[in-house]
């Protein structure tokens, strides 16, 4: 299958895991390794996009193909340590070290390589986890 998507659509990639309804339905952190595919390599247990900002991601905006729907299905999510963990993250990883491989990256991407580093794929997606919400789906800081 992923070969034949490769060969009818050679970019981008088409990046992705195999859970079940019952990873889902726990905290990733909790979950086995699985199936996943990245940059076209097919990995058989792999812990690729298996944490929480993929699941707050498919309980938001998630479309069910077969089986219940994504309301139904009781998707875990956590806001207290997603922020947690974000701020975890921003704390360790976006050290100076940390922007200078982000830099190093995006220049790299800039001579010709589609390849960005995972966490600039999952701000795209999540930019933060919302502290509040204004009424209008609008993410508020803690300053309100």
């Amino acid at each position: 299958m992923h070969a034949e998507l490769r060969r009818r659509h050679p970019g981008p990639f088409f990046d992705g895991l195999y859970v079940t309804w019952d990873d889902l339905r726990r905290d990733p952190e909790e979950t086995p390794a699985g199936p996943a595919v990245h940059e076209w390599r097919f990995e058989e247990s792999s812990r690729f996009e298996r944490h929480l900002v993929t699941w707050h991601v498919l309980s938001r905006g998630g479309v069910a193909v077969r089986g219940p729907s994504v309301a139904e299905l009781g998707i875990h999510t956590d806001r207290d340590a997603l922020a947690r963990r974000t701020r975890e993250n921003l704390a360790t990883y976006w050290t100076p070290t940390g922007r200078e491989r982000l830099a190093a990256a995006v220049a790299v991407g800039s001579r010709g390589s589609r390849r960005l580093p995972d966490h600039v794929g999952r701000a795209r997606r999540h930019p933060a986890p919302p502290h509040s919400r204004d009424g209008r789906d609008r993410v508020q800081d803690r300053r309100g």
